[in-house]
């Protein structure tokens, strides 16, 4: 069993006779595995978003429990978030916890673009393109603005919001 196989696992008991077919179900697994994504959008603080962890981790947690936490969202860049931290905040809500950090920086693009960087001119050329694009080519120039800045953060880089 892993996080691929969350969940309840059971075992059929059949009981059959000459007029009643009974079907009971019976737990066969010791222990739970539960994934959670949490979205940190908003928050500023570590505290508040091991406030959001809690809240997620005490309904979903347990002794028999193992617990893996993706955080989502945009954060401001400033946040230190201290994964180690908020790992040992997880492990406190049941037996083994996994953190998977896949948040995203939030930008201000008109302050970036007034950059006098490399950075600021990506920012700018891109806002050109986006002038004369269509929807389609849109949402397209969105996404590699948003990865393209990632890049220049050296953050890991996940797919970008339609939004």
């Amino acid at each position: 069993m892993g996080f691929r196989e969350t969940g309840e696992h059971t075992a059929a008991l059949i009981s059959i006779d000459e007029d009643t077919l009974d079907i009971a179900t019976i737990p066969t697994n010791r222990y739970r595995f539960v994934q959670l994504r949490v979205d940190v959008s908003g928050l500023r603080t570590r505290e508040e978003i091991k406030n959001r962890i809690g809240q997620e981790a005490t309904e979903h947690g347990g002794d028999t429990t193992f617990l893996r936490v993706e955080l989502e969202g945009q954060l401001p860049p400033e946040t230190d978030l201290d994964l180690a931290i908020l790992q040992e905040h997880i492990n406190s809500f049941c037996v083994h916890g996994q953190l998977l950090d896949r948040t995203r920086p939030t930008y201000d693009f008109e302050r970036i673009a007034r950059e006098k960087t490399v950075r600021g001119e990506y920012v700018r050329k891109i806002h050109e393109m986006l002038k004369d694009a269509d929807e389609e080519e849109r949402v397209k120039l969105r996404q590699a603005l948003v990865y393209g800045l990632n890049a220049f953060e050296r953050h890991e880089i996940f797919p970008a919001s339609q939004s």
